[in-house]
């Protein structure tokens, strides 16, 4: 029963936007960061940067979720793809600009950079992303986001700090406007979390 309410859920999903029509129309979402006023923003307790330099190193994804599809859970160990919903942008480069953006907007080092190299800074942020999929029931779509942060010392290759979070989020409404919309939200929630706990005496040390 389970597995012909989700094709029922799939089918869908698949038909919204055709308008009638008989040609299924395919839809783009975005990993995009909050509106400075959001709440997830308003617990970051960061007041004065640290002075340090910092590169944003490419967020890494598990290959199944690091394409323009986006997954859905079926079992503990299967997992599916929507036919006629795509992410607009491949994840690495959305999450990586959220990074980016987190650490600018945000003033937590004296200077930020988007270097592979990480040339001239003096601590880099790691990101790897273990699972970013939807489940479906009969009561809900759960947004599920698995993810860990890590600040690096460029130089002895250290890891200064890190944070890993496994989060669920139970959607409103069954829709994956609203699923982007929440793994966009629990993964900068991870951000202020995870600079919430860097401390001077770490970096120095």
């Amino acid at each position: 029963m389970k597995k012909i309410f989700l094709i029922s859920v799939l089918l869908s999903l698949m038909l919204v936007g055709c308008g009638g029509g008989k040609q299924a129309v395919t839809r783009y979402y975005l990993l995009e960061y909050p509106d400075e006023q959001a709440d997830v923003l308003s617990s970051l307790e960061q007041t004065v940067p640290f002075p340090f330099s910092c590169n944003i190193l490419p967020v890494d994804i598990h290959p199944a979720f690091a394409s323009y599809q986006i997954a859905i859970r079926e079992h503990a160990n299967q997992i599916n793809y929507f036919s006629f919903n795509e992410w607009a942008v491949r994840p690495t480069e959305s999450l990586t600009r959220l990074v980016l953006q987190f650490f600018q907007n945000n003033d937590v080092f004296e200077t930020v950079t988007n270097l592979r190299s990480g040339m001239g800074s003096v601590v880099s942020v790691e990101t790897y992303v273990s699972r970013m999929d939807l489940t479906v029931d009969r009561k809900a779509f759960i947004a599920n986001l698995a993810v860990e942060f890590k600040l690096v010392h460029n130089e002895t290759r250290q890891v200064i700090t890190s944070y890993h979070a496994a989060n669920q989020r139970s959607l409103d409404e069954k829709s994956l406007n609203e699923f982007a919309a929440a793994v966009s939200e629990m993964f900068v929630e991870g951000l202020v979390l995870f600079a919430n706990q860097m401390t001077v005496q770490d970096l120095i040390e």
